[in-house]
Formats: structure tokens, C-alpha cells, sequence
């Protein structure tokens, strides 16, 4: 199939009969790739009501329309790991729905805007709203777009590059989540990879085992091992500990797909020898530490709950001491951890360490959740949550907490009056809670920890207390031990 589509023309990307939402949503989505980044920028809005919003896309900026659209990306198209390579091979590509017509690079403009800027606000994709996070795949055609683009520019597609971002794409068998991604790979590549399209006498299991053996064998870094998170991301019975499970359609814990800003081990290569007798890895390690407290997942904190208690997060805060180790406050290294100390402006990369205006941007994002609870009941939930944010202030020197608590009583929370936060500074130029959000929302299967020495960090949701902390030798991030 890979070389049928390399060699048409055109490639017609088929979702289905249309209803009565396909029209409006394909003029949407036509209207809004058509917008200029700039355009993009200055119309980032609250509310569909918006008047830059209604002057950008007229009769298009309603409730309908936007609804429209999001049934589009429920289709099951989207979603299919055997469109990842018709996606990526086709030199041109139309989609088609019913005797509708749009461009694909239209769907990729606005996939893009929804998935990584605080448009999907104004999408009304709420990362609270479970259901639009199950049935949604809005975010799915800039991973297709990416693997495209590693073609057209005639880089190599390496297969745990390719696995990394075909996570959520689904497939009847899951051995396919391997064999659909197999005519992206290069001739020679292709001749040597152990699992071949063969379903007869290979488990699922044996796949995904051959799959990660033979990454390992053609790298020299130990990235694979990062997206074998644990329990909470298996679903293979019989899979090792250390093999990713591809089947599984949760967005990964840290995601990491590259290293470029983590060096745990300096330039310490790794030591591997792998055991395909009895499917086991021998590496070189020192502890560091254990797991001493976990707080609750960001899905569990944020998304998954009308209102946004977290004890278990306050409760890790308040067993750290005021200064860090590195010096900072610990509320600083508190927004920080949760977006993985990495952040920039919309349609900027991101950068590492994360500016410190996205302090204003967390004040931001975490007043909106206050709002939340100000005209709630009181309950014994919120009444003991509210008590560690307020012990939690007193111990704090940055402001951030006892300012938050200020405006959860008396419910001020206009952005401009976080300006006393950031002096000297034009707040309407800050980055705000919708900046924060995206960034936050890139590991959304991540939980905070503490460990024994009262380091802070985030995890996988798999960890639990008294895991063991470990530097492994040719792993650039500190590794979790679990179980």
C-alpha cells in the first residue's frame, strides 16, 4: 500500500456520508485555515461572543458552527492507525465527507490551533469535558502532519519516532499498531526489522517484544525504556516490564519524544545487554531516592472532577520547606514541575526553563479554579482543602498562594489584578491561564511526587509510594523504578 499511495497524484481522504453538520463544519474549518498566524493571535479569545472572534470569521463565530465541527472530529477516521501512512506518503490530499471538498491542509491549520494554543477554549473543549476528551480527535492530524512533514524533507523515519506519535490511533488488531507504520520505514530498515506483517504464531506480545528489541538494537540511548510507564499504560497480557505497550490509546504520561533539554547522566553512554531467551534487560544504575507521597494524577486534580480539589497535591507542598534545594520558593518549583519547567508564547517552541511571566500565567489558571468553588456549599472536602491552601500561603514568600486566597474570598479575578505579582511589567502582554493550560495539559497521565530527600517532580500515574528512584546510565532523565 505504501507504494500506491507514493505514486498517485491524489490521495482522497474518505470520512464517511455527510449529516447535518458537515457543511458548516467544513466552512468553518475552511475560514479558519485560511486565517494568517497573526490574524490567529490578536483573535485568541474567551467566549464565542467574542468581537474579534466575530469580525475574524463573521457568521461562522456561533455556537452551531463550532458544535459542527466537533462532531467532525468524532469521526472515526482520524482515529485509524492504517490513515498514518496514507497521510504521510500522498504528495496531495483532499478530504472528502459525503459531496463535501476541503483541503487537508485546512484540517491540519486548524487541528493545530486547537490542539496548541488556548483557542480550544473557544472550541469548547474544555480538558475537563471527559467526553470530548475520549470521542475528540482534534488533536490527531498534527501528528499525522508531522510524520508527513519527516518525509516530504527526506529525514529518516525512525519506527520509535513514528510509534511515539501514533499512541492514540486505533487499530482491530493491535499487532497493526506496528505493521500500518511499517511502509513509512526506509528499504533497508524495512528488510531488518524483526516483526514482520505475519499474524500467524506471533502474539501480540511477541510483536511489541521483537518491535522494542530491535529499536534497541538501532539506537544508542535508551529513550524507548521512557514510554514504558507502568501498569496504568499496559493492556498485552505477557508483555515485559520494559517494552511499551502500543495498544494502549491513553495520551503517554511524559511523552517525551526527544532529549535535547534532559542530561541526567551527562555524557555517560548506556550499558544494555538484552536477554531475548527470557525477554530481559541488564543496565547499569545508582539509586538516588524513593517515592514517599504521590499526589493525584492532573487528570484526576483537574479534568475529571467538577470541582478542582486536589489535597493530595496541597499536601506534598506543605512537606517541603519554604526554599527548595535549588533556592527557589517552592511554589515557583510547584508551577514549574506541573508544565515540566517548559514553556514559550503561542506559536513560539517551547523553551527550557520556562520564562518566569508564565508565573502570572499559573496565577492566572489557578484563580479560574478558585472561581470554581467560591459559590459552592461548603462541604468537609472543600473545607479541608481550603485549610491547606491557607497553610500553605502562610509558609509562603512569593505571594502567589496568599494573593490567590485573597481573590478566592472577595472574587476579584481580573487578570490586570495580577500586575503586583510581576512589577514593571504591562500586563496585558503576560502570557494567561489559557497559555498555562496548554502547556499543563501536554502530560495530562502525570502525577506529583515528593521523594524521601524532598525532591519534587512529576510521573507517570503507574508510580506509588516507595518506588525506588534511579540514574541509569545512557538515560537522560532520573528513571522511576516501580513496583
Amino acid at each position: 500500500m505504501a507504494s500506491t499511495y507514493q505514486s498517485a497524484d491524489k490521495v482522497i481522504a474518505w470520512l464517511g456520508e455527510a449529516d447535518i453538520y458537515t457543511e458548516d463544519a467544513f466552512s468553518l474549518i475552511r475560514a479558519m485555515g485560511a486565517l494568517p498566524e497573526d490574524n490567529l493571535k490578536q483573535t485568541i479569545s474567551k467566549s464565542l461572543g467574542s468581537e474579534d472572534l466575530m469580525n475574524a470569521l463573521g457568521p461562522l463565530s456561533n455556537n452551531w458552527t463550532w458544535t459542527s465541527m466537533k462532531q467532525l472530529w468524532r469521526r472515526n477516521y482520524f482515529k485509524r492507525a492504517w490513515i498514518i501512512q496514507e497521510i504521510a506518503l500522498a504528495k496531495k490530499i483532499l478530504v472528502n465527507c459525503g459531496e463535501y471538498i476541503l483541503d487537508w491542509d485546512h484540517i491540519v491549520q486548524v487541528s493545530r490551533i486547537s490542539s496548541l494554543t488556548p483557542w480550544k477554549r473557544v472550541l469548547n473543549m474544555e480538558p475537563h469535558d471527559q467526553k470530548d476528551r475520549v470521542d475528540s480527535a482534534h488533536t490527531l492530524p498534527v501528528y499525522l502532519n508531522s510524520n508527513r512533514k519527516m518525509v516530504f524533507q527526506g529525514k529518516h523515519c525512525h519506527s520509535l519516532y513514528i510509534l511515539i506519535k501514533a499512541w492514540r490511533f486505533q487499530c482491530a488488531d493491535p499487532r497493526d499498531k506496528v505493521y500500518a507504520l511499517l511502509g513509512l520505514l526506509e528499504d533497508q530498515a524495512k528488510v531488518k526489522m524483526r516483526p514482520q506483517p505475519v499474524y500467524k504464531d506471533c502474539s501480540f506480545a511477541d510483536t511489541y517484544s521483537f518491535t522494542a528489541i530491535q529499536i534497541l538494537e538501532d539506537t544508542n540511548d535508551l529513550l524507548l525504556l521512557a514510554h514504558a510507564e507502568g501498569q496504568d499504560f499496559q493492556n498485552i497480557e505477557g508483555l515485559p516490564s520494559w517494552v511499551p505497550d502500543w495498544s494502549c490509546e491513553k495520551g503517554l504520561g511524559l511523552g517525551i519524544t526527544g532529549y535535547t533539554r534532559f542530561a541526567a547522566t551527562a555524557s555517560l553512554p548506556r550499558f544494555l545487554m538484552i536477554d531475548e531467551s527470557n525477554r530481559s534487560l541488564v543496565l547499569h544504575g545508582l539509586w538516588l531516592d524513593r517515592i514517599v507521597e504521590v499526589g493525584e494524577s492532573k487528570d484526576d486534580a483537574i479534568n475529571h472532577r467538577d470541582l478542582a480539589y486536589f489535597p493530595s497535591r496541597i499536601s506534598v507542598l506543605s512537606a517541603l520547606p519554604p526554599r527548595y534545594h535549588t533556592g527557589q520558593a517552592t511554589t515557583e518549583v510547584f508551577w514549574r514541575t506541573l508544565i515540566t519547567d517548559t514553556a514559550a508564547p503561542i506559536f513560539q517552541p517551547a523553551r527550557h526553563p520556562a520564562a518566569d511571566e508564565f508565573k502570572f500565567a499559573f496565577c492566572s489558571w489557578f484563580r479560574e479554579l478558585v472561581s470554581r468553588w467560591r459559590d459552592k456549599p461548603i462541604s468537609m472536602e472543600k473545607r479541608r482543602f481550603l485549610e491547606g491552601l491557607e497553610r500553605l500561603g502562610a509558609s509562603d514568600k512569593t505571594g502567589l498562594f496568599p494573593y490567590i486566597m485573597k481573590k478566592q474570598s472577595t472574587g476579584l479575578i481580573n487578570d490586570s489584578d495580577c500586575s503586583p505579582l510581576l512589577p514593571h511589567t504591562d500586563s496585558s502582554d503576560l502570557p494567561d491561564a489559557g497559555d498555562y493550560e496548554v502547556h499543563l495539559n501536554y502530560s495530562s497521565q502525570t502525577r506529583l511526587v515528593r521523594t524521601n530527600n524532598n525532591y519534587l517532580s512529576l510521573a507517570t500515574t503507574s508510580v506509588r509510594e516507595n518506588d525506588s528512584v534511579w540514574i541509569v546510565a545512557g538515560f537522560a532523565t532520573v528513571t522511576t523504578i516501580i513496583g
